[in-house]
């Protein structure tokens, strides 16, 4: 099993000895992202491989959506480049995106459902933008993704008739139609109440097993991270602090990391940590 991360944070972060096996889906270098003066990403670096399920973890602002959106082309890094199975994305155009995109699915925090359509019609969307399928085998697919996700016999009705957990099952089915290798989730427990949330990440857990999908999912909810995700990264600073097993982060002696923590957890929970004293 990997070490335990060093007290001193190194220059880049703190990443565990992790055994990593199959082929890199992503590759992120020296990514850069400002918005007027303020500094999102610095000097990023990241890599993701086949069928890993990892976690991007930080405070509010610290730039895991913006991550996202630079790896699926809705936002250009002002430097770096990003490589998706292997191709460097940069300076493509929209329709250099496509054939990437296909091979994709994300899972918006807002979930981006059409109001206009019913659920049968929200999940069989990415069908009919990407795949030329029979409207019988459009049909059979969509069907599937709702027994998956629990939600069968809903789909005549409309997103605005369902729960918010509701919502997100259907958004979670919605992407896993067209059958992606590389599912993002953009705080998808956000504005859950816990038990559903739960619900959720288990959902996702169970999705990731079916389907030996590689996956990012960034969150704040340490519950979803730990239910969901075998490898978590903390980013601070504009960069990767730390990154390893779950198991690492509660050993880790980084004041940030444990701070972060203690946000979701009890003192006692953490080993190594003195409710009195603070970190050792």
């Amino acid at each position: 099993m990997a070490s335990e991360a060093p007290s001193e944070a190194p220059k880049e972060s703190e990443e565990e000895d992790v055994q990593r096996s199959g082929r890199e889906i992503l590759r992120v270098e020296g990514v850069r992202k400002a918005f007027r003066k303020r500094v999102v990403l610095h000097d990023f670096n990241l890599s993701v491989c086949e069928g890993e399920n990892l976690a991007i973890l930080g405070k509010s602002g610290s730039g895991k959506s913006v991550l996202l959106r630079i790896v699926t082309g809705l936002l250009e890094p002002d430097e770096g480049r990003v490589l998706l199975w292997g191709q460097d994305t940069t300076g493509f155009r929209e329709e250099d995106w496509w054939p990437l995109l296909r091979r994709m699915g994300m899972v918006f925090q807002s979930c981006a459902l059409f109001d206009s359509m019913s659920v049968t019609e929200n999940v069989a969307f990415p069908l009919h933008e990407r795949r030329s399928l029979p409207e019988r085998e459009v049909h059979r697919i969509t069907e599937e993704r709702l027994e998956w996700v629990g939600l069968a016999g809903i789909g005549h009705l409309r997103p605005s008739e369902l729960s918010g957990g509701m919502r997100r099952r259907v958004a979670i089915a919605r992407t896993l139609a067209a059958d992606p290798e590389f599912v993002l989730y953009d705080e998808p427990t956000t504005g859950l109440d816990p038990i559903t949330g739960r619900k959720i990440a288990s959902l996702m857990r169970d999705m990731d097993k079916k389907l030996k999908s590689t996956s990012i999912l960034v969150t704040h909810d340490i519950d979803c991270a730990r239910t969901v995700s075998t490898r978590w990264a903390y980013l601070a600073g504009g960069r990767v602090l730390a990154d390893g097993s779950p198991d690492s982060f509660f050993a880790s002696p980084h004041p940030e990391v444990r701070e972060f923590l203690l946000g979701e957890e009890s003192a006692q929970d953490l080993p190594g940590m003195d409710l009195e004293e603070g970190p050792r």
